[in-house]
C-alpha cells in the first residue's frame, strides 16, 4: 500500500506525541528529588487506646545516616499524648543502635536523639543507602484520651519540626545532611549576670543592644535547605471504639467487605490489628468465625448470622 505524505507527516510526529504522554502520564518521575524524606503516615485508632505506635518513614539515597534528632508537636495536645519515656525501635532502622534518648519538648511535643555509636564496642554501621522508606526508622508512641459523648471522630495533625535546632541527620563522618549557611552580618549584645572574677563570667545573657559587657560579631547562619530534605506531616484519626456494630473492624461506621479483609489480614497475613471491636459473632475472641459471620450477615451465605451491636459485646465481653 502506497505511504502517503500525510501519513508522513504524522510518522515525524509520533516521537513527539509519545514522549508528551509519557510526561503526563508518569509526574512522579518528574517529582522533586531529596537527598533525605522523612515522613509521619496518616493513621487511624480508637479512642482510649494506650501507647499507639506510629511508624515514621524516612527515604535516604546518598548518605549513610548515624545519628540524627526529631522533634514531634501536635495541634491536639489534650486529646492525644506523646510517651516521652522511650519509643519501640524493634523491627526499625534504629534497632541496635547504642544510643536512643527520648524526652519532651515545647511543653507537649516529642525529642528524640539516636546514634548508632558512642564510645563502646561492639561498632554499629549507620543506616545504609539507598533506603526507600519501607521500613520504620522508629515508631513513635501516643496515648490517645477518652472521646467526648458529643462526637464520633477526630483529626489530630502530627507535624516535624523542620529547622536546625529540632531536626539534623548526620552521616559517619558528623557532617549534617541538607545543613547549608548563609552570610550576613549580625551584632549580638550580652550582660554577665555572674562574674567570677573581673575576667571570667559564669552566666551570659542576651540583650537587644548596649549598654552591655560583650558583643559578638556573627556572620554565617545556619539553615535546613527545604530542596535537599523533605518533610512530609502526617495525622491521626481518633473514633470511637464501636460504631453501632462490633464487627465494624475498620471503624468506618458501617459494614462492608473491608471489615472482613481486615479480619483476615490480621489473622493469616500478620496485618496490624483492627481498630474496631472486629468480634463480629460477639463470643469474646476474634476467628474465622467472625469472617463467616460478617459474610453471611453480608450476603446471605452459609449460616444465618448477625453481627451484634455494640451494647450486646459489652455486655458479653467487658
Amino acid at each position: 500500500m502506497p505511504l502517503h505524505f500525510r501519513s508522513l507527516k504524522l510518522t515525524g510526529k509520533l516521537p513527539l506525541i509519545f514522549f508528551i504522554l509519557i510526561i503526563a502520564c508518569t509526574p512522579a518521575a518528574f517529582a522533586q528529588f531529596y537527598k533525605l524524606k522523612v515522613s509521619v503516615p496518616s493513621v487511624q485508632s480508637v479512642a482510649g487506646q494506650q501507647n499507639v505506635a506510629i511508624p515514621i518513614f524516612m527515604s535516604n539515597y546518598l548518605d549513610t545516616v548515624a545519628a540524627y534528632e526529631l522533634t514531634f508537636v501536635t495541634d491536639q495536645p489534650d486529646l492525644i499524648r506523646f510517651n516521652s519515656d522511650y519509643v519501640d525501635t524493634s523491627g526499625t532502622l534504629t534497632s541496635g543502635w547504642q544510643y536512643v534518648s527520648v524526652d519532651t519538648a515545647y511543653e507537649t511535643g516529642l525529642e528524640i536523639r539516636a546514634m548508632a555509636n558512642m564510645v563502646y564496642d561492639p561498632i554499629v554501621h549507620g543506616i545504609g543507602y539507598p533506603q526507600t522508606g519501607q521500613i520504620p526508622l522508629v515508631k513513635i508512641l501516643v496515648d490517645i484520651e477518652s472521646m467526648p459523648d458529643s462526637i464520633s471522630s477526630y483529626f489530630a495533625n502530627i507535624e516535624i519540626m523542620a529547622n536546625v535546632y529540632d531536626f539534623c541527620f548526620s552521616d559517619e563522618e558528623g557532617q549534617t545532611i541538607g545543613l547549608e549557611h548563609e552570610f550576613y552580618y549580625d551584632t549580638l549584645w550580652y550582660n554577665c549576670n555572674e562574674w567570677l572574677d573581673d575576667t571570667v563570667c559564669n552566666d551570659w545573657e542576651e540583650v537587644t543592644g548596649p549598654p552591655a559587657d560583650t558583643m559578638v560579631i556573627d556572620s554565617l547562619h545556619p539553615y535546613l535547605d527545604t530542596t535537599q530534605v523533605g518533610i512530609n506531616n502526617g495525622s491521626i484519626q481518633v473514633v470511637k471504639n464501636c460504631m453501632g456494630s462490633a464487627g465494624d473492624a475498620d471503624c468506618s461506621g458501617s459494614l462492608n467487605l473491608l471489615d472482613a479483609v481486615s479480619v483476615i489480614s490480621y489473622l493469616y497475613k500478620n496485618g496490624a490489628s483492627p481498630v474496631c471491636r472486629a468480634d463480629c459473632n460477639c463470643d469474646c475472641v476474634i476467628n474465622i468465625l467472625d469472617i463467616s459471620c460478617l459474610i453471611s450477615y453480608l450476603y446471605g451465605v452459609g449460616s444465618e448470622c448477625n453481627c451484634c451491636s455494640c451494647s450486646e459485646w459489652d455486655a458479653s465481653c467487658l
